[in-house]
């Protein structure tokens, strides 16, 4: 987004000078307490990386930002993982300090211009094609970093408003629907969890949904495929045209996860509004298939 845009949205623009002292990566492995499956494949631990940058001011003030990096720790989704971003972190570490990907230490050449805004930033590893997740990560640092420079949580740089907003869960794959409703049991009466996503894949959709909406009818209930469909299959769209029976929010990601036209085409007789996920990588990306 140009910078006119993010004023129009009343996004806090830096222009004070800031110069890149070091910038270090943060490694961690997160087990999960219970493995979570999705129509891709099923994970028993997370990956994360956290790029942290040191600033300082003109005035010799220093502050440093913190971000997260959220890859799976194996190429399902898309083409990331912690391996590809690890990867993308040292050129783009590389790119902001002024050094190679083989020479990048953390540590900024002599002499290297200070950065102002989040596109001044942007603009020095904009040659990288791709690999959302690292810059998000980086960028998530400088905005801490600007946050923590005027006193203010970062919500408030773009211009939020809302000390609080409603969350929903996402509940993975179970291999029998006894083990999913414990989960969406949890979910709802213990936790109150207002908005549920459901992971389905053929063979594990129907019968799944129909339990629980047997048990909680008027539950806000979404189902996410993780483009576990084939579109031009006459079975697999009558399941997806099944899925109108039962007030869902959305069916997430049906099809192929590079795909927004056969989406468009191949479920134009589907009621329920259907959710682009992985399809989706960008403001152009969004406006095409709004279009469609």
């Amino acid at each position: 987004m140009a910078s006119n845009e993010l004023n129009a949205l009343g996004v806090f623009e830096n222009t004070q000078p800031l110069k890149i002292e070091r910038i270090t990566i943060h490694r961690k492995k997160m087990k999960l307490v219970i493995p979570f499956e999705t129509s891709f494949g099923r994970f028993d631990s997370l990956f994360r990386l956290y790029p942290e940058i040191t600033f300082s001011t003109p005035s010799g003030q220093k502050v440093t930002g913190i971000g997260e990096c959220s890859p799976l720790s194996a190429p399902w989704y898309d083409y990331q993982c912690h391996r590809s971003v690890e990867t993308a972190l040292g050129y783009i570490v590389g790119a902001l300090t002024g050094k190679t990907i083989d020479d990048q230490d953390g540590l900024p050449v002599e002499g290297l211009e200070p950065v102002t805004s989040v596109h001044d930033l942007q603009a020095r590893y904009k040659w990288l094609v791709g690999h959302n997740i690292a810059k998000c990560g980086i960028e998530g640092a400088y905005w801490d970093a600007v946050a923590k420079l005027n006193g203010v949580p970062v919500w408030k740089l773009w211009g939020g408003t809302r000390a609080k907003v409603e969350t929903g869960t996402s509940v993975g794959l179970e291999p029998t629907i006894d083990g999913l409703m414990r989960k969406i049991e949890t979910a709802v009466d213990e936790l109150k969890i207002s908005r549920v996503k459901v992971k389905v894949k053929p063979g594990r959709d129907i019968q799944y949904i129909e339990a629980i909406r047997k048990k909680y009818p008027d539950i806000r209930l979404q189902v996410d495929a993780n483009a576990a469909y084939d579109l031009f299959s006459p079975n697999d769209l009558a399941t997806l045209k099944e899925f109108d029976n039962y007030n869902l929010l959305l069916i997430e990601q049906p099809g192929n996860n590079e795909d927004y036209y056969d989406h468009a085409r191949q479920l134009a007789h589907i009621n329920t509004p259907i959710c682009l996920d992985e399809s989706i990588l960008n403001a152009m990306h969004t406006r095409q298939a709004i279009e469609l």
